[in-house]
């Protein structure tokens, strides 16, 4: 809403006031609980399933990946490979430790071409990696029928591995990694040992010691700093799951997803074991990487830039009748490789081989990480209006991985859709598939949307859908544009040609919240609501939702936190489900399977769910600005008229915040002398009622 400025004098019940209006502020998605004090329609009461958003600054590894020795050995069931060096603890940006296995010997053609490019998998930085080693070339007489690919984010270490011959992805399952290191994880996998993992990976992140980013060590002196590495990466493969014999040939290097211009690649380092020469150091910058598809083959000539591979043999054959036996279960957690792997009888060595090169992922260094773990939540849900907009508000947080808030409008007592039909957009449209998943959901008796907004965090922006549920199928969804987040204006650019705002709508969306509830590990602590004060605001067209102010107006609102397409619910919604409920209610389709959600229904054999229990909508009452008076009628008078002095004195200790909101009429934040011409305008061009 624009308003024009007014300056000048006005007596007002004997007060002369100076006044001056302003034009309606932007709202910004800041310190919402302060704003819309008196406001607040629903809060939370579950920790979020979606995700606890923190912006983190604590110790640890700054930067640094590095490859500084390798060791293997085996016993009667498992092969053992222990890797000192490191990956970031935190921040590790997709870089991988790439382990290659060849367990049958089988004569690879010349040049020997890794082929990944097919492997199965579509989602990770493990995926990305090993998809973008395609078209390395490898040494003659090394063929790799497996491809392990360890990396990792945030707190965690992440292993994906395939059997390359068919294409096949090991099923990943979260007790491959163990939390306890003094605790071998135990599973039940199709092919692996009875309660036995096929794979288990231990990773100790906190290694400052090997080799550095100092080219001019290269040699003897990287050599010697590369053994006083202890920490690192210790895996356990079953040799019966991975067809393990009486030798392996391995090769193990860092690399990271990335594009050679063509397609996906991966940027391989130049940290190999066993280790490169010095002659093929790629360079003395830190970033100075092999590149994407390398050649190893020093006898291939590659036929577009006639250059010949790497000189020295990439891959070590380990003879595991020799290199037999266990490591000491002490080391479990990678804190000492070297220590807890075996000494063996000359000339066996389980170490099998030491880097020569700095490397070009930097040097690990100790110091203050600024990190953050994304996440979604919806604290608290705010309702309020103004002549022109209907405002929502609602604090937390919404991830920019195309995590959606959508935002059902009940407006109309008559109208709307209790169970919701078929209007989905046409086309498969794949931006609007929030409706279609919603086909057959039934809502709380008493609510009944005749529109949905939808809120979508990608790409840095915030991006608003409208739905209208009354419409007919092919008019159902209006782009309305984005705003960018954290930009400071609810404004919608809407020049794409597909957008159009034509009532002025505002969505912003400040992502910063680390307060409010917490994640839902532990339902007994979720956390406070009341403590988040950023989020999204909305400004959404009276009009637009079909509300005048000819009497006193209810409307119902309903807040979801939803994933993927939007078919995926949270348990973040508000109004809240059932305090406790700390899973997420999940998707429902119309599948032979299931059945639709019924949110007024809390026995799931009907497809409810308990955590229904209650309503899932709030009402708000919707009253003009002017309205001030204590009994309030939605006609301005005399009564108001006093009331509105009142308030503009702030003589009396009643005031309340929806007051203070109701009488501030060029919504600048404070009911002022500036309100003055603007309610005598209102009360002039109205009459005052009876």
């Amino acid at each position: 809403m624009t308003l024009t400025k007014h300056c000048g004098y006005l007596l007002v019940v004997g007060i002369i006031v100076t006044l001056c209006s302003t034009a309606v502020a932007d709202i910004d998605g800041v310190d919402i609980p302060t704003e819309y004090a008196g406001f607040l329609v629903a809060s939370q009461a579950n920790g979020t399933a979606f995700g606890n958003h923190q912006d983190i600054q604590e110790p640890g590894i700054l930067v640094g990946s590095e490859l500084d020795a390798l060791y293997v050995t085996a016993d009667a069931n498992d092969l053992w490979i222990g890797i000192t060096g490191n990956l970031p603890n935190k921040l590790a940006s997709s870089q991988a430790i790439v382990i290659l296995l060849d367990t049958t010997g089988a004569a690879p053609l010349n040049p020997n071409v890794l082929v990944t490019n097919t492997l199965d998998g579509d989602f990770g930085g493990g995926v990305a990696v090993a998809h973008g080693l395609d078209g390395t070339i490898l040494e003659q007489g090394f063929k790799p029928d497996t491809l392990i690919v360890v990396n990792r984010s945030g707190e965690t270490t992440f292993v994906d591995s395939w059997y390359i011959p068919t294409n096949f992805k090991d099923p990943w399952f979260e007790d491959l990694v163990s939390l306890d290191p003094n605790d071998q994880p135990t599973c039940n996998v199709p092919g692996a040992p009875p309660g036995g993992c096929y794979m288990s990976v231990w990773m100790d992140t906190t290694n400052v010691v090997g080799v550095d980013y100092n080219e001019a060590d290269d040699g003897a002196v990287q050599e010697g700093m590369a053994a006083g590495a202890i920490k690192g990466l210790r895996v356990r493969l079953d040799r019966t799951y991975f067809g393990i014999g009486a030798e392996i040939k391995l090769m193990v290097l860092l690399a990271s997803p990335g594009d050679d211009g063509v397609g996906p690649a991966a940027h391989v380092g130049n940290q190999v074991l066993p280790t490169l020469s010095e002659v093929d150091d790629p360079g003395p910058q830190p970033d100075d990487h092999l590149g994407y598809r390398p050649n190893f083959d020093e006898l291939y000539q590659d036929p577009e830039t006639l250059e010949y591979g790497y000189a020295g043999t990439q891959f070590a054959v380990v003879d595991l009748t020799v290199n037999v036996g266990t490591p000491d279960p002490a080391g479990w957690d990678g804190s000492d490789i070297p220590g807890t792997w075996p000494a063996l009888t000359p000339p066996a060595d389980s170490l099998i081989a030491t880097q020569r090169l700095h490397t070009s992922y930097g040097d690990a260094v100790d110091g203050i990480l600024n990190y953050t773990i994304d996440g979604s939540e919806l604290d608290e849900l705010f309702v309020r209006a103004d002549d022109e907009y209907l405002h929502v508000a609602v604090t937390g947080n919404l991830e920019n991985n195309w995590n959606k808030i959508a935002l059902f409008i009940d407006a109309d007592p008559v109208l709307g859709e209790s169970t919701m039909d078929a209007n989905s957009p046409p086309d498969g449209d794949p931006d609007a598939t929030f409706i279609l998943g919603w086909e057959g959901r039934t809502f709380d008796d008493g609510f009944a949307p005749e529109h949905v907004y939808f809120a979508s965090h990608g790409n840095g922006g915030l991006y608003i859908d409208r739905f209208s549920l009354l419409e007919a199928d092919v008019e159902v969804k209006q782009y309305l544009g984005f705003s960018v987040v954290g930009g400071g204006s609810g404004v919608l650019d809407d020049s794409d040609p597909s957008a159009d705002n034509p009532n002025g709508n505002q969505f912003v969306l400040d992502h910063s919240n680390n307060y409010g509830v917490y994640a839902s590990d532990d339902p007994s602590a979720p956390g406070e609501p009341s403590t988040a004060t950023t989020g999204m605001e909305a400004r959404i067209s009276l009009a637009e939702i079909g509300v005048t102010f000819g009497s006193c107006a209810n409307i119902k609102v309903m807040a979801v936190l939803t994933g993927g397409d939007g078919t995926y619910l949270s348990n973040q919604l508000l109004p809240t489900l059932l305090a406790g409920t700390n899973y997420n209610v999940g998707s429902s389709t119309p599948d032979p399977d299931f059945f639709p959600f019924d949110f007024g229904e809390t026995d799931p054999a009907l497809r409810g769910d308990p955590a229904f229990a209650g309503d899932q909508f709030a009402s708000a009452e919707l009253r003009r600005l002017g309205d001030v008076f204590v009994d309030v009628d939605c006609c301005i008078n005399m009564d108001d008229l006093n009331r509105f002095v009142v308030v503009l004195l702030g003589e009396d200790v009643t005031i309340t915040p929806e007051e203070i909101f109701w009488a501030d009429m060029n919504q600048d934040g404070s009911a002022n002398g500036d309100d003055v011409q603007l309610f005598t305008d209102k009360l002039i061009a109205e009459g005052p009622c009876p």
